[in-house]
């Protein structure tokens, strides 16, 4: 989350996918499952400010949500990871901004300024609103709740139909 944070302070907001498998990579080059599929979520869904959780990291947590009484460390699937994550524009599943928030240094109201200057200095109007999910996630984080395990599975079966759309 500090990547989005300096962003912000730099001057610009990031978008992606985030997703779990292999990756390969050397000193010119990374390629991978887990890079494409993060690549096509950036390209095809997170159209905003938003990291967009992949498919089989989704996967996982459902995994971990359904078998935390089997592990000999217990996990908190709803407080571990799930605070991390919200319903982002009513059907996806992302990275919570605000989470990136909770660290002290950091001003809220200073994040916040800074992303309405850089919604204020676009020029067309499908431009500007993608910074409002962002700035109102910012401002409100805790009207913006995290997923429950429904909204995990109508997710899944987004991804699931978006991914025979492209034919992977």
């Amino acid at each position: 989350m500090d990547i989005w944070r300096e962003a912000i302070k730099e001057g610009f907001t990031i978008r992606g996918g985030l997703e779990l498998d292999d990756i390969f990579w050397n000193s010119s080059d990374i390629i991978g499952p887990a890079f494409i599929n993060a690549f096509r979520l950036e390209k095809d869904l997170a159209d905003t400010s938003r990291i967009i959780i992949g498919e089989r990291l989704l996967a996982t947590i459902l995994y971990f949500w359904k078998n935390a009484h089997h592990f000999e460390f217990y996990i908190d699937v709803e407080d571990a990871i799930l605070t991390m994550l919200m319903k982002s524009s009513g059907k996806y599943v992302s990275l919570k901004p605000s989470y990136m928030l909770k660290r002290k240094d950091v001003s809220a109201q200073n994040i916040i300024e800074k992303v309405r200057i850089l919604q204020d200095s676009c020029r067309i109007g499908d431009h500007k609103r993608k910074y409002e999910e962002l700035i109102s996630v910012l401002s409100n984080p805790e009207k913006h709740s995290k997923p429950n395990k429904q909204d995990l599975l109508n997710y899944q079966s987004i991804l699931t139909s978006y991914k025979k759309k492209i034919n992977y």
